[in-house]
């Protein structure tokens, strides 16, 4: 494939005629992952449409749950800003005589995908508080990461108090879908390799410099999918509408990935080897006895200036 058919490709990718849009669960689900997704019909009580019993209205006057809704394609279109960015990287690339490039999409993309997959979490947690009758105040707040303080003046203030979103994602899952996550199910322990993986780059260890090929990057997005497609399959109904949409454009980056040579981003100087390094450091109190700066390094040397 060359340049311009590999475009051509990513063009129909970013933007596929309405036709030819597919939002039925892809085979790969079942037949790779052993997911049963045959609960998911088109006819005339599809999810999603006006005519199903699960789609219902929020009136005017619901003022906060109004305000919640307006995000309500954020974390699609995150998850798509991913996948933009991860074609963009397959044109950059496909005319580089180098296998490793300096960090430029790899770490976005990471990120990103996460931030859909977190922002869903929240906005579900939200549409839950909001809609359900008798929720319990303590999965209320840990849905929500708040807890109520009692001030000096006895009234009560409501703070922030986080909580980690695989847990929270299991308290919504539990307390909104009658569903109990399973901590070791294949599904479940890749979401949580994910998490490392994006945690990686988010809280970064300084001390352990990474590679991360596109190869580990479409299976890091592919695990975050399956970790929301899963419940689906066990509960029989669909807690993020357009998420089969989402897998199989996944699916389609994926097949076109395997034509393309499997490219590595990694920190600039991840492959130096280990050498007198000058770098920038304004600290005070700095040891110069271990860390002499040029002129007393030379001075060391017996080197006049």
């Amino acid at each position: 494939m060359n340049y311009d058919e590999l475009k051509e490709e990513i063009d129909f990718i970013k933007n596929p005629p309405h036709e030819e849009i597919n939002i039925l669960p892809d085979t790969r689900i079942s037949k790779i992952h052993k997911l049963d997704t045959s609960y998911y019909r088109i006819d005339y009580a599809a999810e999603g449409l006006s005519t199903h019993a699960d789609t219902i209205i929020c009136r005017p006057n619901e003022k906060s749950l109004q305000k919640v809704l307006k995000n309500l394609d954020v974390p699609r279109e995150l998850f798509f800003s991913a996948f933009h960015l991860i074609l963009d990287s397959f044109l950059e690339y496909k005319e580089s005589k180098k296998e490793i490039h300096t960090m430029k999409y790899y770490p976005s993309i990471i990120l990103t995908f996460w931030s859909g997959f977190e922002t869903l979490i929240r906005f579900l947690s939200e549409l839950y508080v909001s809609t359900a009758i008798d929720v319990p105040l303590e999965v209320k707040d840990y849905l929500l990461e708040t807890e109520g303080k009692i001030k000096p003046d006895l009234t009560i203030k409501t703070v922030n108090k986080y909580n980690p979103v695989l847990d929270r994602y299991a308290v919504l899952l539990k307390y909104a879908y009658n569903f109990d996550r399973d901590k070791g199910s294949k599904q479940w322990q890749n979401i949580i390799k994910a998490k490392y993986l994006r945690d990686y780059f988010s809280h970064l260890k300084v001390d352990e410099p990474k590679s991360v090929s596109c190869s580990e990057v479409l299976i890091y997005m592919e695990n975050i999918l399956l970790s929301i497609i899963y419940p689906c399959c066990e509960i029989k109904k669909t807690i993020f509408l357009g998420i089969y949409e989402i897998y199989n454009v996944w699916n389609e980056i994926y097949k076109l990935s395997q034509s393309l040579i499997d490219h590595i981003e990694e920190p600039f100087h991840k492959s130096f080897p280990d050498a007198h390094i000058q770098f920038w450091c304004n600290f005070e109190n700095v040891d110069n006895k271990r860390f002499p700066n040029s002129q007393e390094h030379l001075r060391e040397l017996g080197i006049e200036e």
